[in-house]
């Protein structure tokens, strides 16, 4: 009660400070009054200036953490990519991503994509240690819905040879029921602009394969705002994920 009593005394003797301020300015000649009143104007602008040049170094800051986000989802380091990404979601004003769409079991996940330029060809994915899928025959770029532990569908679809591959993919990805772990990856060769496609298991950075490259993507059926893991292209590497730590 008494807690109760000093708050509404706070905010009486804040009310009457202010309509005694007004008083006060009343006694000022006309010129005074708007010199006054200019200076308040400036305040105003001043901090509306300085609170937009800090959301502005904030989204600045947003943009260099992202590619430190890359680097810790490739290698795995995943509790240090959902702080970088609640930190990211914090300074462009956005409400993060619940961190189990983020997660995705990544921590018991293992796939490779190759390409012909990098030596061999295939696509394998891994969970728990045990093999889910493997390819090293068909070309195209594979998909792998994976529900829980078990593959829930496969498909190819040769981008760069079939004209209606790209139409196809975005078609079946969004068949795909919300919150199915996709992995997506090259065999041989693929090519194609693959992003509006991805942006429907959280979208990636660059999603644009060239011919025999190595290309690796893992998301979430229905996810959003980059939240899917991008590994290459690369001309000569493996896709790999996670990626090997430097010896």
């Amino acid at each position: 009660m008494k807690v109760f009593s000093v708050v509404c005394l706070g905010l009486l003797v804040g009310s009457i400070s202010l309509q005694g301020e007004d008083k006060r300015r009343k006694l000022l000649s006309p010129a005074a009054q708007t010199l006054v009143q200019k200076l308040d104007s400036w305040e105003a602008e001043r901090k509306a200036a300085y609170e937009e040049e800090v959301k502005g170094k904030r989204k600045q800051v947003a943009v260099l953490l992202e590619q430190h986000l890359k680097t810790a989802t490739q290698k795995g380091r995943l509790d240090e990519a959902i702080y970088l990404r609640s930190l990211i979601a914090d300074f462009r004003g956005m409400a993060p991503q619940p961190e189990t769409s983020f997660r995705m079991n990544l921590e018991n996940l293992a796939c490779r994509s190759v390409g012909t330029s990098a030596g061999e060809v295939g696509l394998t994915v891994e969970l728990d240690g045990k093999s889910l899928y493997e390819n090293k025959k068909q070309r195209g770029f594979h998909v792998v819905a994976i529900q829980g532990t078990r593959v829930l569908s496969t498909a190819i679809f040769e981008l760069g040879y079939d004209p209606e591959a790209l139409d196809k993919l975005d078609k079946h990805l969004r068949s795909l029921p919300n919150g199915v772990m996709v992995v997506g990856g090259v065999v041989d060769t693929a090519e194609g602009d693959l992003r509006k496609a991805l942006q429907r298991i959280g979208g990636v950075p660059n999603g644009i394969v060239g011919r025999r490259q190595s290309y690796l993507v893992i998301g979430m059926k229905g996810s959003k705002q980059d939240d899917a893991i991008e590994v290459g292209p690369f001309d000569t590497e493996f896709a790999i994920f996670p990626e090997p730590e430097a010896k």
